[in-house]
């Protein structure tokens, strides 16, 4: 309706919406089959078997000088199976020193 010589305005208003997205238009997303880097991955959590996503994203960077997104370490992993399962945090007790009883 805009290319017949309405206004955005007037078109906008019309069906409710905002004008904005009168101008909206779908770009194409990139395709995730670039699966190149994915067996480096698979290579870098062979050779530090103890290593973490985070961990393994960062050895990746700055050993081999691959620019990896630790999500897609993250995915490559989880799909694999090679996720190492992470320790407990258990939480510490403060000791009561100087602390004198019976008083």
């Amino acid at each position: 309706m805009v290319t017949q010589g309405y206004t955005a305005t007037l078109v906008a208003a019309a069906l409710a919406i905002s004008r904005s997205s009168l101008y909206y238009r779908k770009k194409p997303r990139g395709s995730r089959a670039d699966r190149s880097c994915d067996e480096q991955i698979v290579v870098a959590c062979g050779e530090r078997l103890a290593y973490g996503y985070r961990r393994v994203a960062w050895w990746l960077q700055r050993k081999k000088g691959l620019r990896v997104n630790r999500k897609r370490v993250l995915r490559v992993m989880r799909e694999r199976g090679l996720l190492v399962r992470s320790r407990r945090l258990r939480a510490r007790r403060k000791k009561e020193w100087g602390l004198v009883e019976g008083n």
